[in-house]
């Protein structure tokens, strides 16, 4: 079975057709195959009445836009594959089973259940059991590398959303909740200097007096200083521990680019601070122009910019600071309420875009049950959410760490053997992956920090153009721009009130022959033009010109038209400051 399969659904039905001697591959019938369908007979499957090729989609749920989406792709497809659908669930009634086309090739739709029956197939494997034995196979950054590549296909969809929590802020040394704790333990005034200087080296006894939460051990150290103090603006306080001198770091440039390069649709972040729009600002876009800090109902409406949601409150570095869900109290307020704007955003993104979780232990349980709810509402027909999650080396997994020093001691004399330990590790990650696929979040695992920013780029696909001459960009970026031109030339054209269906499937056969290719050539081009204009000197004479194209570059619609003759506007702008 090939490695490129990864759902348990995909599995059940490769080993219920390869059982009975079908040919099934798990992607392309070869390297130049145009189709994306989940698994395909290259013999055909005759016990179904499909001869010939076919392509087989394996859909968790079977609903009413599924069997439209399946249908338009039929009408192309059709011409040279059968297309078998098998489901297992289905929220739709009444729709046909079987279609032939003039060509004799067939669409067939049947339930997993009923091919079971067919085959007279009593069982399955577990999918708890099916998972772990996946993950005994081989090695994890081999599995990693597929998750990689069927993210970079989910990017390039679009409706893409990052969510991020507290690892982006502390890439670029910004206090963990530990130290900023132990910051605000420093404005408990009723203790003289010397007893507060005690008191703050007490944190860790504070937060097991707090029972290990930090939201408990914020709403302890509120509750002191209002003791002292009921008119201490609380926001205030964080606002003076919160930021450093630094305020930016690989991982939050690599965002940045990733929101410059229009990657996304919005972002969701769990952190008070400003730092991603800094790095923003930085790359020269502009809050209200480009983007929109939004941290409470009233600013959801009246903008048309890419919205960065502070759905916990906000804390720029600079200016007044706003009322934050800091505190257990404030916590529990903030999510008992189902319909808070926080929670209907973060529910409209889980249940409806493409999620990538970044500096999140994904342990949140309001996170976790907003994972839960998404899934029931969506009833998707796979994984659709990412998560860059850090994993423990196999060599360190089980043993602690004695006062930072290289010494590291098993935890149970039992551990000391490595297959043991090995054994253990792997279950530890299975269980994980396992639990987050019911979540429907798919894992990329990284084992060092600094990792992560080079995972980001290469889902994300951001550009690789850095190294590159300015001259051969140049010449390279007219070269794919008149290969835009060619595309659009050659795109069939008809009258749109008097289309014929002949018309529809030819215009449709042309996207399907030339739509990744021009699609591929559109994210290249922008981000040759983009390499070209981030070289520039901001402060160039009408360098102003340059930002103003950047805004205004369309969303890829798969149109197959108007890039061409857009960027060759772009590429005329920027040539002028390289002559």
């Amino acid at each position: 079975m090939n490695s490129e399969i990864f759902s348990y659904e995909e599995y059940c039905v490769y080993e219920l057709l390869s059982s009975k001697g079908i040919t099934i591959h798990g992607h392309s019938f070869d390297d130049n195959e145009l189709y994306d369908y989940d698994l395909c007979a290259p013999d055909g499957i005759p016990t179904l009445g499909l001869n010939g090729k076919t392509l087989v989609e394996v859909k968790e749920n079977l609903s009413f836009s599924t069997i439209k989406q399946i249908g338009m792709h039929y009408e192309t497809v059709g011409t040279e594959y059968n297309v078998l659908v098998v489901y297992f669930k289905s929220t739709v009634t009444n729709y046909p089973s079987v279609k032939t086309n003039n060509q004799g090739n067939t669409l067939f739709f049947i339930s997993y259940n009923d091919l079971k029956a067919k085959y007279k197939k009593k069982t399955d494997k577990k999918k708890d059991d099916y998972y772990a034995d996946q993950a005994k196979k081989g090695d994890w950054k081999a599995t990693r590398q597929d998750i990689i590549k069927n993210a970079k296909d989910v990017v390039a969809q679009g409706n893409n959303v990052l969510f991020l929590g507290a690892g982006v802020s502390m890439s670029a040394k910004m206090p963990s909740w530990n130290d900023l704790l132990k910051g605000l333990m420093g404005e408990v005034k009723q203790l003289k200097k010397t007893t507060l200087d005690a008191f703050k080296e007490l944190n860790t006894h504070v937060l097991d007096e707090c029972g290990d939460s930090y939201l408990i051990m914020a709403r302890y150290l509120q509750t002191a200083i209002k003791l002292h103090d009921d008119k201490a603006v609380f926001p205030e306080l964080i606002q003076k521990y919160l930021y450093n001198e630094n305020n930016t770091s690989d991982l939050l440039k690599t965002l940045a680019h990733i929101v410059q390069q229009k990657k996304v649709s919005e972002v969701i972040t769990y952190n008070f601070d400003d730092v991603l729009e800094q790095n923003l600002e930085k790359l020269n876009l502009k809050d209200s122009i480009d983007y929109t800090s939004i941290s409470k109902d009233a600013e959801i409406k009246g903008h048309n910019t890419l919205p960065i949601y502070h759905v916990h409150g906000i804390i720029p570095q600079n200016g007044p600071v706003d009322t934050v869900v800091f505190s257990e109290e404030e916590y529990h307020r903030r999510y008992s309420n189902a319909f808070h704007w926080s929670n209907i955003e973060q529910l409209h993104a889980l249940s409806r875009m493409h999620c990538f979780f970044v500096g999140l232990s994904m342990t949140d349980p309001n996170l976790r049950r907003l994972l839960d709810t998404a899934q029931n509402i969506n009833k998707s027909n796979g994984d659709c959410h990412y998560a860059f999650l850090k994993r423990t080396q196999m060599n360190r997994y089980c043993v602690s760490d004695i006062d930072h020093g290289c010494k590291y001691v098993h935890v149970s004399e039992s551990l000391i053997d490595q297959k043991k330990q090995k054994e253990i590790y792997d279950l530890n990650y299975t269980v994980i992956e396992s639990i987050f696929m019911d979540l429907g979040v798919k894992v990329i695992w990284y084992e060092e920090f600094n990792e992560l920013p080079g995972l980001l780029a290469e889902v994300f696909g951001l550009s690789h153009y850095q190294n590159m001459d300015a001259k051969q960009l140049i010449t390279l970026c007219e070269q794919k721009i008149d290969e835009l031109h060619k595309i659009e030339e050659n795109l069939p054209k008809f009258d749109d009130v008097n289309k014929t269906i002949t018309d529809i499937v030819g215009f449709m056969k042309y996207k399907t022959l030339y739509g990744k290719e021009y699609r591929e050539g559109v994210k290249d081009v922008y981000d040759m033009l983009n390499e070209l204009s981030d070289r520039i000197k901001w402060d160039a004479i009408g360098v102003d010109k340059i930002h103003d194209i950047q805004r205004q570059v369309p969303k890829f619609n798969e149109s197959l038209s108007g890039f061409g003759e857009f960027y060759k506007l772009w590429l005329e702008t920027v040539k002028l400051f390289y002559e």
